[in-house]
């Protein structure tokens, strides 16, 4: 059985993913450029962050601001942004926007798939 089927089976959701490429030309007159966007669809499972994992993950955050998703595909964190203006994958969830800062890959039991925590954007 592959994660994907697991997710789907527990209840998982379909969100959109806007995945944001490097800018072509970082700045212009002293101003990060954005690059282009894609859109893709994953399905995941969605939990918030407990007490204790928002102290240590998203420290400073309020409890409804920070996710867990439990997915098959793989979603990018920010990379070098200072230089090329790459930020992580934007995720819809309930209409909010979350911008994945970290991502864990996890396998065991013939199954392999990723943790990643999204915080919320603005």
């Amino acid at each position: 059985m592959s994660i994907a089927a697991i997710v789907s089976g527990l209840g998982g959701t379909s969100l959109t993913v806007t995945r944001r490429a490097a800018a072509v030309t970082p700045y212009v007159n002293g101003v990060a450029q954005a690059g282009s966007t894609s859109t893709l669809t994953i399905n995941a499972l969605v939990a918030p962050l407990n007490g204790e994992e928002l102290r240590r993950e998203a420290p400073g955050r309020s409890s409804d601001d920070a996710r867990w998703l439990m997915t098959g595909t793989a979603l990018l964190v920010p990379r070098d942004v200072a230089a090329n203006g790459q930020g992580g994958d934007l995720v819809s969830i309930g209409g909010r926007s979350y911008e994945v800062s970290k991502v864990e890959t996890f396998s065991g039991a013939g199954l392999s798939g990723y943790r990643a925590l999204a915080l919320l954007v603005g």
